[in-house]
C-alpha cells in the first residue's frame, strides 16, 4: 500500500458498506466456517474419508461457476480437479 501509494483507496474502501458486510460474510463463513466443518468431519469420520470430501472444493468451484457464467470447463480445470482428489484419496490410503 506504501509502495504503491494507495493508502486513500483504503478509505474509500471502507466507506463501501455493502461490499464491507459482504466480505466480512466471506471471511467468516470461507475460512472460520470452512475450517471448523472440516476439523468435525475429521474427528467424527476417517480421515481419508474426510479429507476426499474437502478435496472436492475445486469442483464445487468450478461447475456453478461455468453454470452460472456459461463458461466452458477448460481440460486444465478438469485435470487440476482430478489431481486434487487423487492425491488426497492417495495420502490415506
Amino acid at each position: 500500500m506504501t509502495v504503491l501509494r494507495r493508502w486513500s483507496r483504503l478509505g474509500q474502501a471502507f466507506r463501501h458498506t455493502y461490499a464491507m458486510k459482504s466480505v466480512t460474510v466471506g471471511a467468516f463463513f470461507g475460512p472460520f466456517v470452512g475450517v471448523a466443518l472440516g476439523l468435525f468431519a475429521i474427528q467424527k469420520t476417517q480421515t481419508g474419508i474426510a479429507s476426499t470430501l474437502m478435496a472436492l472444493v475445486p469442483i464445487f468451484i468450478i461447475v456453478p461457476s461455468a453454470i452460472m457464467f456459461n463458461e466452458k470447463i477448460r481440460p486444465q480445470q478438469v485435470i487440476g480437479a482430478i489431481v486434487s482428489i487423487a492425491g488426497a484419496t492417495l495420502f490415506f490410503v
